[in-house]
This record gives structure tokens, sequence and C-alpha cells, in this order.
């Protein structure tokens, strides 16, 4: 077991435990303003910058999420068995929140098992106010390995037939600029999401995704960082564990 797995599993111990004490915590959360959430899914591919970084194999995913006042900090790990592959990324952030906008800086320390790494840097903003109840997304990050950066702009909507229940179709388009070093810059993917989530109790929700990426000016043979670029669909599938 790598030193990753010890610690999400050490944190899932103590997560659990507290959880015994759920009404009494639930209280003291929402009176200093905290929020901790855990989420733990399985992905059939591990997609970013619309590439399919295991060639198609699969990813399991622990992600604990605590929110205070306007600190933030999520700790993420995915881990491939079939590839061989564990990344962990801990990334403090600051957020600044009104009804209709939210905006966010960034630090993210990325360790890839068992050796290599990589330190950036993002900034974000959600804006809910457009008509038809749509909102919309920028982020941008920055690798300090590859001096390069990607953006991201998406479009969404939620919609919710019931109280309980809620789906968020998204558009989302990727931009390259050396984030992928060997891969071609400008427009790089579309992306085309339905994300579904489902409050089955007050303490556990699932969620579930559908993604289709479309590969946009991808050239294998002159760009190398563009094998793993091309149309494809994946999905996910998890479980969201709410501690307030």
């Amino acid at each position: 077991m790598s030193i990753h797995h010890k610690i999400i599993y050490g944190l899932l111990i103590t997560f659990f435990s507290e959880c015994c004490l759920a009404e009494h915590y639930t209280h003291e959360i929402d009176e200093e303003g905290n929020e901790l959430e855990f989420y733990s899914s399985w992905q059939s591919r591990y997609v970013t910058e619309g590439r399919d970084n295991l060639n198609g194999a699969s990813l399991q995913v622990s992600h604990l999420e605590l929110e205070h006042d306007i600190f933030k900090l999520d700790v993420w790990n995915g881990w491939g068995y079939d590839a061989h592959y564990d990344e962990l990324n801990i990334i403090p952030a600051i957020e600044f929140k009104t009804d209709e906008f939210k905006f966010y800086i960034n630090y993210n320390r990325k360790q890839f098992y068992p050796r290599n790494f990589d330190n950036e840097i993002g900034a974000g903003f959600i804006y809910k106010g457009l008509p038809y109840n749509l909102y919309a997304g920028f982020d941008w990050y920055h690798s300090f390995t590859s001096d390069g950066s990607f953006f991201e702009m998406v479009l969404s909507k939620d919609i919710s037939p019931k109280q309980y229940l809620t789906f968020t179709p998204s558009i989302i388009l990727g931009i390259n600029e050396n984030y992928i070093p060997d891969g071609h810059d400008g427009l790089n993917h579309l992306g085309l999401q339905l994300e579904g989530e489902y409050e089955l109790l007050r303490y556990l929700g699932l969620f579930t995704r559908l993604h289709y990426n479309v590969a946009i000016d991808a050239d294998s043979n002159q760009y190398t960082g563009d094998t793993l670029l091309y149309n494809f669909l994946w999905g996910e599938i998890g479980i969201e564990i709410p501690f307030y």
C-alpha cells in the first residue's frame, strides 16, 4: 500500500468515527461556517485536458473537501490498479462568494508515485447571473514543470425535477498553451457532459457523470502529446458523504 493510500484511509477512519456523532458535529460546523465533504468514485477513464491519460484504463478516486470561511482545502487521490498509476493532489485555495459570483485562487501540489511531482497555481470564477438560470465558469491553471497553462470554459444549467434530484448538462471548451508541451497549442477539446446527483439519505448522496470528449485539431503524427487526444465516451459513478 502506498503512502498516499495510507493517508487517505487514515482520514477516512477519522471521519467515519466522527460521523457517529453526526448531530453534534453538524451543529458545530453550521455555527462556525465550516463544511466538510468526502467523495469516492470510479471513473471508466482518467481524463484531463481532453486526454485519455491511462489509455482506456479506469481510475478509483477519493476526494476530501474542507471549507472554512474563505479558505478551502482539497485532498484528491486517484489510483489506477490496472495501469499501476497513483496521483495525489493537495490544493489549498481562497474563495470569494456572492449570490451570483464565485472567484478562487489556488495552489496545487501534485505528487505522482513514486517520485515525480509538479507545482501549479490556478484561478477561476463562476457567474450565475445569466438568463434561463444558466451559469458560466472559467478556469486557468499553470504548471511550473512545463511552464505552460491550460484554460477551460464551461456553460451549465442545473435542472431539479425533485428536491433530492439534480441534473446538470454542461458544454466545456479547453485550450492548451504549452501545458501539454508536446501537444498542439490553441483549441484543444470540446466536452459534452451530463451529471446527476441524488440525495439518498441526509448524510449520503449518489452522483454520476456521462461525458463525451471531442478532440479539436488533434495531430498525433506531428505532436506526440496528441496521441491520447481523440473522441471517446467515459463515465463516473460515486458516493458523497457530507459532514455539515
